[in-house]
């Protein structure tokens, strides 16, 4: 049986002491505060910020309605990318989002204790290992390593009777490395014939490409400063001697590669959200591996596959992002 009431309560004697003890909203100390950094404002970096935030917002934590979302670029300061992330640890941020590796060493530096999810091209530290293990226990994040493997077998798509493939790279770059590396042991598991040619200076291109086309039956470019600046003359002789160009990177596409794996960033961000919502709900940063993110992003150049006698597969159209021509 219950109790009977003793307090002398009537139909609409609530106070407005006692409604606003009800009512009220949560603190801002109770409401979850999502705080983002990136070393500098560029559409690739802003696409991957808009990502996280509308996939958080899909999730039910809109920015403004139950999350608080802040975001602030260093401007390319990397002493103010450390200021950035120290003000996000001092206010108790549940989760601070790093994104660009020189964000996330900053954030390695200057956050020992708040959850960090870093989204780079690699983990900010790689001292014991490629595999995140050297980060410190509040850490987690997202990579983006060039998509290798997978671009082999695009190429496969266009070429099905491809053998022999060449990379043009450009020199001291880790990513490339890695990428080659890749490359290389895909290659021969597919029993292809694989060779790589380093472009210290874009005036080399001529003579590395020229003898590249009698030993390789298609080329992929990685997007390096050198290799950027030289691709007029890499892909005339490529061109001319009807030679596909494939690229590690959407950017090259434009200017004459035939097709690209890349990464979709706001999809990206998407998947960063998945994390950051294991995060927000008390996953501890330890307990989620550092992945990398998926790269599903094709972009297709018609013009250029038609100028090297090659066939773009319909299949490959129906899953193109965006197509040149």
């Amino acid at each position: 049986m219950l109790a009977r009431c003793k307090f002398p309560w009537r139909a609409g004697a609530i106070t407005g002491l006692t409604a606003a003890l009800l009512f009220a909203a949560p603190s801002e100390a109770q409401v979850p505060h999502v705080a983002v950094t990136s070393i500098v404002e560029l559409s690739s970096l802003d696409a991957i910020r808009d990502g996280l935030r509308d996939g958080l917002g899909a999730a039910g934590f809109a920015a403004g309605r139950g999350l608080r979302f802040d975001y602030a670029s260093a401007r390319a300061d990397l002493r103010a990318a450390a200021a950035i992330v120290r003000r996000f640890a001092e206010e108790n941020a549940t989760v601070i989002v790093a994104i660009s590796t020189p964000s996330a060493q900053a954030a390695l530096e200057v956050a020992p204790q708040a959850p960090v999810m870093f989204i780079g091209t690699e983990p900010p530290v790689r001292t014991a290992g490629a595999d995140g293990n050297a980060l410190p226990p509040n850490f987690t994040g997202l990579t983006l390593p060039l998509p290798g493997a997978n671009t082999l077998k695009l190429m496969q798509e266009f070429m099905p009777g491809l053998r022999r493939v060449a990379l043009l790279r450009g020199p001291a770059s880790a990513r490339s490395d890695r990428a080659e590396a890749d490359l290389r042991q895909a290659a021969a598991a597919l029993g292809w014939q694989f060779e790589s040619r380093t472009l210290a200076r874009a005036e080399e291109a001529r003579a590395v490409v020229g003898a590249l086309t009698a030993i390789a039956d298609a080329f992929i470019v990685a997007n390096d400063p050198q290799v950027a600046t030289a691709m007029p003359q890499i892909v005339a002789i490529a061109e001319a001697k009807l030679r596909p160009l494939f690229s590690l990177s959407s950017e090259l596409v434009p200017r004459g590669a035939v097709a690209a794996l890349d990464y979709d960033n706001y999809r990206v961000g998407q998947q960063a959200a998945g994390v950051v919502l294991r995060l927000l709900r008390g996953e501890p940063a330890q307990a989620i591996p550092v992945m990398p993110a998926t790269a599903d992003k094709i972009t297709v150049n018609i013009d250029a596959a038609e100028r090297t006698g090659t066939k773009v597969p319909q299949a490959v159209l129906a899953r193109a992002s965006a197509i040149v021509d």
